[in-house]
């Protein structure tokens, strides 16, 4: 099953079970920006996929995820945001 079906079809089942039990559907999620910065300060492999994933999925704000990296991260680890962003639209363009 890929990954956008997948997700499709756990928060129709999220939203079903809320029905039942008639709780509120709030779920916390942290912020794509902050997400960004999360998966940049962790370095590693796994994340790395996640970070191209948010660039390419049209839900992260680039300009917003590159302040927060800097003020956080430091200007090294915006400047390699900005290389793993220019990387992902890259290869997501060639339809990897």
């Amino acid at each position: 099953m890929n990954e956008r079906r997948l997700e499709a079809v756990l928060a129709r089942r999220l939203r079903e079970v809320a029905a039942e039990r008639r709780l509120p559907l709030a779920i916390p999620v942290v912020d794509p920006k902050h997400l960004a910065a999360i998966k940049m300060a962790a370095g590693r492999g796994s994340h790395r996929l996640d970070l191209e994933y948010l660039i390419t999925s049209g839900e992260l704000d680039e300009d917003e995820a590159e302040k927060i990296i800097k003020k956080y991260l430091g200007l090294f680890a915006a400047d390699e945001f900005g290389r793993i962003a220019a990387r992902a639209k890259w290869n997501a363009g060639r339809g990897r």
